[in-house]
């Protein structure tokens, strides 16, 4: 029983593991589109102020 007990543990921690390396992986991904999101906008707002300026 010790061992099957063990064995339900590890595969818990793994399980715990591999979902916060998920969620740090999908977080990253998040704050990657939100930067990208920013620079895009502010690329397309300088662009309109230079038009504008023109």
């Amino acid at each position: 029983m010790a061992a099957a007990s063990a064995s339900a543990f590890a595969f818990a921690s793994a399980s715990a593991l591999s979902f916060a390396a998920f969620s740090a992986a999908n977080f990253a991904a998040s704050a990657f589109a939100a930067a990208s999101a920013a620079a895009f906008s502010l690329a397309a707002f300088s662009a309109a102020n230079f038009a504008a300026s023109a």
